[in-house]
């Protein structure tokens, strides 16, 4: 697969719009929007050991792929949550607790 399509809803006018496309296709994700961005963290297509933090940013209209140190492997029906500029990831086959800080780009377990 080439791209991903992507689209936004718009509750003023009752619309759904194209927005640029995703860089890698993910199943098996969430995502959440945090600091005026959206992230998606979902299992790659190709290796479903492993999750990929992408990031869409709508101020430039554009994707990235986020490569962040300690990203935590695949977790199975993962959620997640934005409180005050953090991204909290959750798992319902562990009960393990991840949090994600955008601005210094780095994961930390939650005891």
């Amino acid at each position: 697969m080439d791209f991903v399509d992507v689209e936004h809803y718009d509750p003023y006018n009752d619309t759904w719009a194209r927005t640029c496309p995703a860089v890698k296709y993910v199943t098996n994700f969430t995502a959440t929007a945090c600091h005026g961005k959206l992230y998606v963290i979902g299992s790659c297509a190709v290796k479903y050991n492993a999750l990929t933090l992408q990031c869409y940013n709508p101020v430039i209209d554009g994707w990235s792929i986020i490569c962040s140190p300690f990203i935590p492997k695949y977790l199975s029906s993962p959620r997640c949550v934005s409180v005050e500029g953090l991204i909290y990831l959750i798992a319902d086959n562990t009960k393990k607790v991840y949090c994600y800080d955008p601005l210094a780009n780095m994961w930390q377990k939650v005891g």
